[in-house]
Parts: structure tokens; C-alpha cells; sequence
């Protein structure tokens, strides 16, 4: 439960480290497959945050070697320039470019809303 609850917050960091301290090597088929998708959302959350990465430096983002990196960028589809994946072009694909509909004004007002019958309550 531990784990999950780290996947859930994002906590890569102690879930690399429990996926090294398994409790016996049968345990290794689960976390390579827990380790693969860490690496899967991190490559993802990179897509939004960078628009571009070294290839040293997305290997080591991901925990894993320069191989493996090139590899998951490879199936992520990211063109390479002289060692440099360009990520630009994705931050237009998704959810990200239909958060400009957002009311935020609206959403702020709700929120706000919402806290001072929170406070009525309590």
C-alpha cells in the first residue's frame, strides 16, 4: 500500500528505491513492470515541462541508462538533433492545450466558495 500510495504522489524517488529492496528476486517481474511505468509518466510529465532534453539528462531524470533513455524516447516518437530530443511540438497534443477554455475566474470563485462553507462547518 505504501508503494501505491508513493505512485499516487508522485514520489519516484522512494519507489525506485523499494523496486531495489524487494523481498525476494520472484518480485522482480512486478517491478521492472512498476519501474517501466515510472519511467512512462516521467517521459510523459517531461513532454510538458521541457522543450528539450539531452539525452545524459533525460537518462538520468529517468533513473536508468542512456540506452534505455534513447530507447523510450525512440517509442515516445521525439526527433533527436545532435543528441538533443526536441519536446516542443507536444505541448500542443492533449488536455494541456484545452486547459485555455478554463473559466478561471469561475473556478477561483467556486474554490472560494466552497472553503467558507468549509468554515461555516467546522
Amino acid at each position: 500500500m505504501q508503494v501505491e500510495q508513493w505512485m499516487m504522489e508522485g514520489n519516484y524517488r522512494k519507489v525506485y528505491g523499494c523496486a531495489n529492496q524487494a523481498p525476494h528476486p520472484a518480485y522482480a517481474v512486478f517491478t521492472d513492470q512498476l519501474l517501466d511505468t515510472v519511467r512512462e509518466d516521467i517521459a510523459h510529465c517531461c513532454e510538458r515541462a521541457y522543450p528539450h532534453l539531452t539525452l545524459a539528462d533525460f537518462a538520468q531524470l529517468l533513473g536508468c541508462s542512456t540506452q534505455d533513455a534513447a530507447a523510450l524516447a525512440e517509442r515516445k516518437g521525439w526527433p533527436s538533433l545532435n543528441g538533443v530530443f526536441q519536446l516542443s511540438g507536444s505541448l500542443s497534443k492533449g488536455p494541456v492545450a484545452e486547459a485555455d477554455n478554463v473559466p478561471a475566474d469561475d473556478v477561483i470563485k467556486n474554490a472560494l466558495t466552497y472553503a467558507k462553507e468549509l468554515e461555516r462547518i467546522v
